[in-house]
């Protein structure tokens, strides 16, 4: 790594329905068999309304009218609206639902509305002819929860599997659930559409250090002038026969999550985030080579997995957050600062069921059902949303971002020393260090709390996304946006300078991007035919494109690699 890197890193009818088929509701969990649990039926609400940060955009009037956002006044309880891009209840959603629970389609949407996006998907295995149950849910979901439908649906009954799958889609990056790419420090991980694990980069940690293990590939031998790397992205043999799910690259660790929800890591443990436990005998052995499973989690089906600087989390179906690594700052979330060996559970957020996590460098967040965001660990710059300047302080268990209150969250991502919120429609939020314009106002200045981001306010952002000092938003048909840091082309404008507010990246307009990750200098995209892309630092194998210099525009990977779509 080159000198001086370093990271800056109900309606009435709704309870009626709801009364009249509480059997239902197990019929429904005992035919998919993969619900465990029924999602809460708290109806948070849908304004995008906060004191700090009012919407600054009608959507409805400044959209032009062939693309005017959907209102609530166009899609009723009852059912969809008849524009064309719609189907309503038909003959056959009520006779397949019928044969099933005997119940009126309607009564059955209005139960199953509250299922889980891989709930859905597993009703949609079942039979073709419950799609349009499905697509009647998700759109009443939509409207009751604010959440903003791609603009441009597939028309007709005959191509309603097409819609159900789009809106799935949109509902899982939401969630930011199954994350297929993901880039490091100095390396980056991939998920094939067989599940198969995939890794390149050079055995650096943040300071330029030697760091076994990274790249899960085994002993690698640093030669004369030829650090320890994987070249070109590559399978991990250790992994055989193992499908992975998600995959969250660190600083100096890894984390990697099996379809039957078992965590594996690997790489540097110094600090603990390996999660496989310590005693003093150990500590030489504080490197995993190849991943290892991590034991402390069995019995857990771990959903999302997120690695820090040098910290870790997982979230299991059941809602609950495990955190272990470095306590520093209480980032664990455990009420003291103290290192953690293995995954221990947030006894703090015992009362929330909890549906996504990020991890920043020093930070934690984690966000629940209803929509609320809570936040630990270092909060010297405002990250946490606490308020308090001119010194912020630091959290050593989860704390409500109150200034969100009024805004039901659906994701959340944290960089190095900043944090991101998407609102459930489609609001950015920022707060944290705006050095460089992290933070997407237009500026340098840290915020203490929650401001939302205006010049993303007229577009319908799908997923935000936090690298170590820059930042991505994906609108719902495709368009990826970026802002902060520069250095190395990790923003994949052309060049290497700061972008204080959100650009679109011009060299993927042709493409719809589905995904993206950032990595301390680096940055990863897939298209929506799982095709990878590429842009940032060109020292080393990061990127795995064999490269002599920075890559300062998106680079079109060999179109025989291909990544899983969530």
């Amino acid at each position: 790594m080159r000198d001086g890197k370093q990271p800056s890193k109900t309606t009435g009818t709704d309870r009626d329905a709801r009364s009249k088929t509480a059997g239902t509701d197990r019929d429904v969990r005992s035919r998919v068999r993969t619900h465990e649990e029924a999602s809460s039926t708290d109806t948070p609400p849908s304004t995008d309304t906060v004191g700090l940060a009012p919407r600054t955009v009608d959507r409805t009037r400044a959209a032009p009218p062939s693309k005017r956002r959907r209102t609530r006044g166009e899609v009723s309880e009852s059912g969809p609206s008849s524009s064309s891009d719609t189907v309503g209840p038909s003959s056959s959603f009520d006779s397949s639902w019928g044969l099933l629970l005997g119940v009126p389609g309607e009564v059955a949407a209005l139960t199953i509305k509250y299922l889980e996006p891989r709930d859905f998907a597993a009703l949609c295995m079942c039979s073709r002819a419950l799609h349009v149950l499905v697509e009647q849910a998700l759109r009443l979901r939509s409207v009751e929860q604010g959440y903003a439908l791609p603009l441009v649906l597939p028309a007709g009954e005959a191509r309603c599997h097409e819609r159900v799958q789009l809106i799935l889609s949109l509902e899982r990056r939401r969630a930011q659930l199954g994350r297929t790419i993901s880039a490091g420090m100095s390396h980056s991980l991939f998920i094939s559409p067989e599940g198969n694990l995939l890794s390149c980069g050079t055995e650096w940690d943040h300071a330029g250090n030697p760091a076994p293990g990274l790249v899960g590939h085994g002993e690698l031998v640093e030669t004369g002038d030829t650090p320890a790397q994987i070249i070109a992205p590559t399978r991990l043999p250790s992994l055989h026969g193992v499908r992975i799910t998600a995959v969250t690259a660190g600083v100096t660790f890894s984390l990697a999550l099996s379809a039957e929800g078992q965590v594996f890591s690997w790489g540097q443990g110094d600090m603990r985030q390996l999660g496989h436990g310590w005693t003093p005998e150990a500590h030489h052995a504080s490197f995993e080579h190849t991943p290892r499973r991590i034991t402390a989690l069995q019995g857990e089906r771990v959903i999302a997995v997120e690695a820090g600087f040098i910290h870790a989390l997982a979230l299991s179906d059941a809602g609950v957050v495990f955190s272990w690594g470095a306590g520093g700052d209480g980032r664990l979330g455990h009420g003291h600062a103290r290192h953690v060996s293995a995954p221990k559970r947030i006894a703090y957020l015992k009362e929330q069921r909890v549906r996504s996590i990020a991890a920043g460098y020093e930070s934690s967040l984690a966000l629940t059902h209803d929509g609320t965001v809570f936040s630990w660990g270092r909060g010297a710059l405002g990250q946490l949303g606490h308020g308090g300047n001119p010194k912020p302080s630091s959290e050593n268990r989860p704390r409500k971002v109150e200034v969100l209150g009024a805004v039901p969250i659906s994701a959340i991502a944290a960089g190095n020393k900043r944090s991101l919120a998407l609102s459930r429609g489609g609001a950015v939020y920022s707060w944290g260090d705006g050095s460089d314009g992290q933070l997407g106002h237009g500026d340098d200045l840290n915020l203490d709390t929650p401001r939302q981001v205006a010049a993303l306010a007229h577009l319908e952002v799908a997923t935000v996304v936090a690298g170590a000092s820059h930042s991505f938003a994906i609108t719902t048909d495709g368009a990826l946006f970026s802002w902060g840091a520069g250095q190395c082309g990790r923003l994949g404008h052309g060049d290497e300078e700061s972008q204080k507010a959100p650009l679109r990246v011009a060299g993927l307009q042709a493409v719809k991007v589905r995904a993206v990750s950032g990595g301390a200098f680096h940055s990863l995209a897939a298209d929506e035919h799982g095709g990878l892309h590429g842009w940032g630092d060109g020292d080393g194998a990061s990127l795995g494109l064999n490269l002599t210099q920075d890559q300062l525009v998106p680079t079109r990977y060999d179109a025989g690699l291909r990544v899983a779509l969530e």
